[in-house]
């Protein structure tokens, strides 16, 4: 998954407007980026904790179908971005390869630590 090594501007954007808000805020927005991967972000003032961002992008070996839909390089890469923010929803939602549950507000203060 090379998309989640690599920031996408519009991703980035909506993602920082969500941690800069410092409340909940309802956005159900999808993004297509990189050829094909596809973004979709998912906050609601209903559960004021989390903000969902589920990712789909092509295999990148026709013919291999992966148990989870990621491989254990993702999975790991993933854990280790903010183990305290970042959290691998299993399993995905429909449609996605991956979905992760992103506390924002557990992400520590200071320009060093933005997304």
């Amino acid at each position: 998954m090379a998309c989640l090594e690599r920031a996408s501007p519009a991703l980035k954007r909506i993602l920082l407007k969500l941690y800069r808000e410092n409340k909940s805020i309802e956005i159900d927005h999808h993004l297509y980026e990189f050829g094909s991967v596809e973004y979709h972000i998912q906050s609601s003032t209903s559960d004021t904790h989390y903000t969902y961002l589920s990712v789909s992008t092509p295999l990148l070996s026709q013919g291999v179908i992966l148990p989870n839909g990621i491989s254990q390089y993702t999975k790991q890469m993933v854990k280790g971005i903010f183990p305290d923010v970042v959290e691998i929803m299993e399993p995905a939602k429909e449609g996605y390869q991956i979905t992760l549950r992103l506390s924002l507000s557990k992400i520590p203060n200071g320009k060093d630590h933005l997304l």
